[in-house]
């Protein structure tokens, strides 16, 4: 099977007569902010025909990322991208001189005159300039769930006197199952409190959120941008509101690097997380990345001490003294081959920016939403997603009342891959490239849609698959 990694107008338009629940995560990008006069803007005329498509398409000036990535050809729709992103091709000749040079031609003394050692820095430092960060904030290291964890027993430690913990029902499980793990290995001394969405799984408002903060509140522990809907929180204003309240907070940006600008040292935030395998096209089972806010750092203390976080690791001590700054998050040895995958990814979407990236996701997502309340409206479908661009990630759901479970093994048939259920698929952009010779909303077409990108392709389908 072969995936598409491009969303363009042409393919949106050509989408929009969808009949089947569809959520679409993932990065759409970049376009010159110049370009943005061309996006459909409130009260503009909305024309939906396929020459204004195509005229949108036209003008996008990184056509040519498309050739970034490794497309073997344009059967499969893949809706999977917020998964697992594409891969870079320039990631194969990374790997390869990785695996046959470094490793088996220089073997051990990779590890200084090929930089192994400094591996988790560098591409952690790559990393914070793309979430607002210091480079010496960021490491790139284990997975989201074991960072998480890491940062999660580190906080709770700098609030001995608190017992709250605050997250809500829009985060995604792992977090969840990973606060729980925590609070029993304390000792159960610790309240979980999940603050809900009253707006069936759209939002979460602030209100909401600050009456659950209180001077119990040791740790705040929220997604920038929730995997259910797309809504995306202020990270400024949750800060603020968490530090007020004397707590700590905890973002989790897995469906935010690499899809939306982040500022964490604008915010003040004290802790992230995130991962590498999904918008930062970093390959599956992909190292993650944690921050933590430099005066923060040697406070904190790691739950895993491993030799690589030690101090002075080559005196072979036996006994652990922690090294300074974000050293001392770090455990065994780090996973170099993925690493090389995470940091051939990450250079791919600096070179375009965080800001290009987001202006492109806000015009195709205004003009996808603008064509799923003209075509399908009329068949049931409501927007699912956050109408407010500054609420909304890189995410555009349409929700039906009747669920359309029942379409996933015939898309499947007809080209389409999903591995969770059409009520929330997923799509991720990832190169460049408009337009299509699909026939113009052909009801029972799988459409394809493409991005720009980054980590940008956006999913899609379109086509009616009866009850």
């Amino acid at each position: 099977m072969v995936t598409v990694p491009e969303l363009t107008h042409t393919q949106f338009l050509l989408a929009s007569s969808l009949d089947t629940t569809t959520r679409l995560l993932g990065t759409m990008v970049v376009f010159n902010m110049a370009d943005l006069k061309l996006a459909p803007k409130e009260g503009d005329s909305f024309d939906t025909s396929q020459a204004y498509a195509e005229g949108l398409d036209k003008q996008d000036s990184l056509a040519a990322k498309r050739e970034e990535f490794a497309i073997n050809g344009e059967e499969l729709i893949y809706v999977d991208g917020n998964s697992l992103g594409r891969l870079p091709k320039r990631t194969m000749p990374v790997i390869q001189n990785r695996v046959e040079r470094e490793w088996g031609e220089k073997l051990i003394r990779s590890w200084g005159s090929c930089g192994w050692y400094e591996t988790s820095t560098r591409v952690g430092g790559k990393i914070a300039q793309m979430v607002g960060a210091r480079s010496n904030e960021v490491i790139a290291c284990d997975s989201t769930s074991v960072n998480l964890f890491k940062l999660i027993l580190a906080a709770l430690a700098l609030r001995p006197g608190r017992t709250k913990i605050v997250t809500d029902t829009l985060n995604f499980p792992s977090d969840i199952y990973v606060i729980e793990g925590c609070i029993n290995l304390l000792g159960n001394r610790h309240a979980l409190q999940l603050v809900p969405s009253h707006d069936n799984d759209l939002t979460v408002d602030m209100e909401t959120l600050e009456a659950a903060v209180d001077d119990t509140t040791a740790l705040v522990l929220l997604s920038h941008v929730v995997f259910k809907s797309g809504f995306m929180y202020d990270g400024r204003a949750v800060t603020e509101l968490a530090h007020k309240a004397g707590a700590l907070v905890l973002w989790d940006l897995s469906h935010a690097a690499g899809a939306v600008p982040v500022a964490l040292n604008e915010w003040n935030a004290d802790f992230a997380v995130g991962c590498g395998y999904k918008y930062l096209n970093g390959g599956p089972g992909a190292t993650a990345f944690l921050y933590v806010r430099e005066d923060l750092q040697d406070q904190c203390s790691s739950p895993i001490w491993g030799w690589f976080g030690q101090s002075r690791p080559f005196d072979f001590a036996t006994s652990y003294t922690p090294a300074k700054g974000m050293a001392r998050f770090l455990a065994g040895s780090p996973p170099l081959l993925q690493l090389a995958a995470v940091e051939a990814g990450v250079d791919v979407i600096k070179e375009v920016g965080m800001e290009a990236l987001r202006a492109k996701s806000l015009q195709l997502s205004e003009y996808l939403i603008k064509l799923a309340d003209e075509r399908l409206s009329p068949l049931g479908y409501s927007v699912g997603t956050p109408r407010d661009p500054a609420q909304r990630g890189s995410h555009s759901r349409t929700t039906s009342a009747s669920g359309s479970r029942r379409s996933i093994p015939r898309l499947q048939r007809c080209g389409t891959w999903s591995s969770g259920s059409v009520e929330r698929w997923r799509r991720s952009c990832t190169s460049s490239t408009l337009s299509t010779d699909l026939p113009l909303l052909d009801p029972t077409a799988i459409v394809q849609r493409r991005g720009q990108c980054g980590n940008s392709m956006i999913l899609v389908a379109s086509g009616r698959f009866g009850s």
